[in-house]
C-alpha cells in the first residue's frame, strides 16, 4: 500500500474551529492558526506504507488534543525520515520501533505532563468532584437501602396505655358521656361566648342570669358529671359528625375549630388521637359560675357550694386526661374556682356556714392530689412514640428517619410545611441525602430527652428558686443555628415550649394558698370577732403553716388595711411595695380592668433582677395583690 493511499479525502477546518483554536495573542494580531491535521501531514510526508500506518496507529491511540497530536505526528516522521535517510528499511524501522500501544502511552503521559497548570488544576477539579459525586451516590445508596428496606420496631403501644384505665371504668361511673349530653343540650351563649363576664354587675348580668336558667338542664347535667368518679374519656381517631360542636360548645352550629381527622390513619399513634374536648368542661365552669353568683344572690349557700365543688371535681377530670393541655385547663379550672369562692368571701361573707368554708377549704387543698403543677409526660409519649414508628430500628436504640416522617409532618399543622428541610414534591428523593445530616434515633431522643427533663426540672422549682428559663433558651438558641434546624428538624416542629406551661403550675399554686388562707381568715374572725395581726397567729391550729411567698420564699404577705385583710406576693419585682398596684402605662385610668391588667403584669415572671443585664423592659413597679379579689 502506497503512502498516498493513506491520505484522508481533503478538507477544510471551518473558520468558527480554527478560531477556537487560536490563540488570544494571535487573533489580536490578526493571524488564525492553520488546518490541524495529523493523519494528513502523515500523508503528505510520503513515508513507506507500514510505517505511515505505524504512525496514524500511534497517534490514535494517544487521544491528544488535535495540536497535540501533530506535533506527536511531526516528531514520528522526523524519527522515521532519519532511519530511512540512514539506510534502514521500513519495516527493521516498524519492528525496532516496539509495541505501538505502550509507544502511545508513553508518548500520551509526557505531553500531558506538559501541559499547562490551569488545565492541570481543571483535571484535578475534575476528577475530585468525579470522586465526590461517586461518594455520594455511594453513600445515597446505602442510605436509601436502609431507609427503605427496614421496618420500625413498635415495641409500645402508647394509645392501648392511655385507654386502658378509662375502659377499666364500669359505664355507670363514667362523666364524659353526662358531659356530653350537657354540652349538646347547650343552647348559644348570648353575645358570644369569648364576651361572656361572669360577674354580677355587668351590663350583660340579666341576660347570663337568663341563659342559666333556660339551660337548667345543662347545668343539672355538669353537675351530675361532676359527680361522676372518672372522666373515663376514651382516646380514638375517628369523630362523630354529631360531635363537632363540642369542641366549641354553646354554638348551634358544628365549629370548624374542631379537630380534622388525619389523611393518614394511624389510630395506634397518640398524635393523631383526638383530644378530649376540653372547651366542654370550659363552658361547664362558666354556667356553674354564673349559677354560684347568682344562688349567692339568692342566698341560696347550697347551691353555690354544689357549684364550687362541682368546678372543682371537673378541674380533676381534666387532670385525668394525661395529656399537657389536660393539666392545663385542669389548673385554669382550679383557678376559676379560686376567683368565684374569693369574691363570693367578700362580697358575701356570711353566705357559707364554718362547716361548709372547712369542707370547701379541703376539697380545694385536695384538686390535684394537692399538687397543682403541669406534667410533661404526653409529650415524652408523643415523641417517643414518633420514634418508633417513624425511624428505623438497628436493634442497639439508633435508626434512620424513614419516608412515613414527612407526611406525619404535613398532617403536624394539617398542610405542608414549605419551610422545613424535607418539605416539597422531592422530598421522598431527598431523604436518604437528608439522612445523612439529620440526627440519628439514638441521637435525637437524647437531645429531646435532655430538653424534657430540664423542663421537667424547672418546672419543679418555685419562682424564688427559679433562674433564666435555660431549657427553653438552650432550645431558641439551637434552632438559630441553620446546620442544627435541619439536623434535629423532627425535635423542632414536636417539641413544645414548656416554659410558660411550667410556671402556671406555680401562679395557681399561689393563688389556691392564697385561697385557703382568706377562708381561714374568715373563720378566724367569726371566731373571734376580728381578723388576726399576722398570720403566725394561724398556726398550727387553722393552718400547718403559713403559705410561703413564691417570689422570694418568705411567708405570704399579709397587712391589715381599715380593719380588712390584705394579702399579696411581692410579685416580679421581688420587692414589697406594702401591697401597691403598680401603674401600668398604656391602660385608660377609667379603664374596666385597669387593676386587673396591673395584677397580671405584677406576677408575670421574669429572671430575677441581675444589675450586670438589666431587662430589656422595666419590670413593673408593685405588688401581686391575691385576696381581696380587685375586680
Amino acid at each position: 500500500m502506497s503512502a498516498t493511499a493513506l491520505q484522508p479525502e481533503p478538507h477544510r477546518s471551518s473558520l468558527a474551529a480554527r478560531v477556537l483554536r487560536t490563540p488570544l495573542t494571535e487573533l489580536l494580531r490578526g493571524h488564525l492558526a492553520p488546518a490541524l491535521d495529523a493523519e494528513r501531514t502523515v500523508a503528505a510526508a510520503g513515508l513507506p506504507a507500514s510505517l505511515a500506518e505505524l504512525t496514524c496507529g500511534v497517534i490514535r491511540r494517544t487521544r491528544l488534543w488535535r495540536r497535540e497530536k501533530l506535533e506527536v505526528a511531526r516528531e514520528l516522521l522526523a524519527h522515521f525520515q532519519d532511519g530511512l535517510a540512514a539506510g534502514a528499511a521500513a519495516d527493521d524501522l516498524a519492528a525496532s520501533f516496539g509495541d505501538p500501544a505502550q509507544a502511545a502511552k508513553l508518548i500520551r503521559r509526557a505531553k500531558r505532563r506538559n501541559r499547562p497548570a490551569l488545565w492541570k488544576a481543571l483535571r484535578l477539579t475534575r476528577r475530585t468532584i468525579g470522586a465526590l459525586v461517586l461518594f455520594v451516590l455511594i453513600v445515597y445508596t446505602v442510605q436509601a437501602v436502609r431507609i427503605y428496606t427496614q421496618r420500625p420496631n413498635i415495641a409500645r403501644n402508647f394509645a392501648a396505655e392511655w385507654n386502658a384505665a378509662p375502659l377499666a371504668v364500669p359505664e355507670s361511673e363514667r362523666a364524659w358521656p353526662i358531659y356530653r349530653a350537657a354540652a349538646l343540650a347547650l343552647g348559644e351563649w348570648p353575645g358570644g361566648r369569648a364576651n361572656v363576664s361572669q360577674r354580677p354587675g355587668r351590663a350583660d348580668w340579666p341576660a347570663l342570669v337568663e341563659f342559666v336558667e333556660e339551660n337548667a338542664r345543662s347545668v343539672a347535667l355538669y353537675r351530675q358529671a361532676a359527680a361522676m368518679p372518672k372522666l373515663a374519656w376514651v382516646y380514638t381517631t375517628q369523630l362523630q359528625d354529631e360531635d363537632a360542636r363540642l369542641w366549641n360548645p354553646g354554638h348551634a352550629a358544628p365549629s370548624a375549630s374542631a379537630p380534622a381527622q388525619p389523611a393518614v390513619q394511624d389510630p395506634d399513634f397518640v398524635m393523631f388521637l383526638m383530644l378530649p374536648p376540653l372547651p366542654v368542661l370550659r363552658d361547664g365552669t362558666r354556667l356553674l359560675t354564673i349559677d354560684a353568683y347568682r344562688a349567692a344572690e339568692t342566698n341560696d349557700p347550697g347551691r353555690a357550694d354544689a357549684d364550687i365543688r362541682a368546678i372543682l371535681q371537673m378541674a380533676d377530670h381534666a387532670r385525668e386526661t394525661r395529656v399537657l393541655i389536660g393539666d392545663l385547663v385542669a389548673v385554669a379550672l382550679s383557678s376559676r374556682a379560686c376567683d368565684l369562692l374569693g369574691t363570693l368571701l367578700h362580697d358575701h361573707p356570711q353566705l357559707f356556714s364554718p362547716e361548709q368554708l372547712v369542707a370547701i377549704a379541703h376539697r380545694l387543698a385536695t384538686v390535684g392530689g394537692g399538687t397543682l403543677r403541669v406534667r410533661f409526660d404526653s409529650e415524652r409519649a408523643i415523641f417517643e412514640d414518633m420514634l418508633q414508628r417513624y425511624y428505623t430500628d438497628d436493634g442497639h436504640g439508633d435508626g434512620l428517619p424513614r419516608p412515613d416522617l414527612l407526611g406525619m409532618a404535613t398532617m403536624v399543622d394539617g398542610q405542608t410545611r414549605d419551610n422545613s428541610p424535607l418539605g416539597g414534591a422531592c422530598a421522598k428523593l431527598l431523604l436518604p441525602a437528608a439522612s445523612t445530616v439529620m440526627a440519628g434515633r439514638r441521637d435525637l431522643h437524647a437531645t429531646f430527652r435532655d430538653y424534657i427533663d430540664r423542663s421537667d426540672v424547672e418546672a419543679e422549682l418555685p419562682l424564688w428558686e427559679r433562674p433564666a428559663q435555660v431549657a427553653h433558651d438552650g432550645l431558641e438558641a439551637m434552632g438559630r443555628s441553620p446546620l442544627a434546624h435541619v439536623r434535629y428538624w423532627p425535635l423542632f416542629i414536636l417539641a413544645p415550649a414548656l416554659d410558660n406551661a411550667g410556671r402556671i403550675g406555680e401562679y395557681a399554686t399561689q393563688t389556691r394558698d392564697a385561697t385557703l388562707t382568706a377562708l381561714v381568715l374568715e373563720l378566724y374572725r367569726r371566731r373571734h370577732g376580728e381578723y388576726p395581726s399576722s398570720l403566725a397567729a394561724l398556726t398550727p391550729q387553722w393552718l400547718p403553716k403559713v403559705p410561703p411567698d413564691r417570689y422570694d420564699g418568705q411567708p405570704l404577705k399579709y397587712r391589715l388595711v381599715d380593719g380588712q385583710p390584705l394579702l399579696y406576693s411581692v410579685g416580679v419585682d421581688r420587692k414589697d411595695d406594702g401591697g401597691r398596684l403598680p401603674n401600668v402605662p398604656n391602660v385608660a385610668p377609667d379603664a374596666p380592668n385597669r387593676e386587673s391588667r396591673a395584677n397580671h403584669l405584677a406576677r408575670m415572671w421574669r429572671p430575677p433582677p441581675n444589675p450586670n443585664h438589666p431587662p430589656p423592659e422595666p419590670l413593673p413597679d408593685g405588688d401581686w395583690i391575691l385576696w381581696p379579689p380587685i375586680e
